[in-house]
């Protein structure tokens, strides 16, 4: 008997024959980014969302390095660095923010 778990792995090996998730990418790692993280846009997938961020982190330093783009989809398509939730979820959206916290001090009373 065929189970969700077997389906998101059929589908899984065929995203990653198509380029579209990465070889590292484990068939729990695809479940959980389809339930929790993906965003629904054009080009829907685990490459899509990473170009975004990708897209997203180059504004910020495109001058000092026009390659950045295309370096921070590297890191992140080749797993050297596993966002947050934050970031995977919002990162060059106009939803929420890439941050987990709003940077407020919290004062030490001990």
């Amino acid at each position: 008997m065929e189970t969700i778990y077997d389906r998101i792995s059929v589908r899984r090996k065929k995203l990653q024959a198509e380029g579209l998730v990465p070889e590292w990418y484990t068939t729990a790692a695809l479940q959980m980014f389809e339930e929790k993280y993906e965003y629904q846009t054009e080009g829907r997938s685990v490459k899509g969302q990473f170009e975004r961020i990708a897209k997203a982190a180059a504004k910020h330093i495109e001058k000092e390095y026009p390659s950045a783009e295309k370096e921070f989809f590297k890191i992140l398509w080749n797993g050297w660095l596993s966002t947050s939730t934050p970031v995977l979820a919002n990162m060059g959206t106009d939803r929420g923010m890439p941050v987990s916290c709003s940077g407020g001090i919290v004062p030490d009373s001990i």
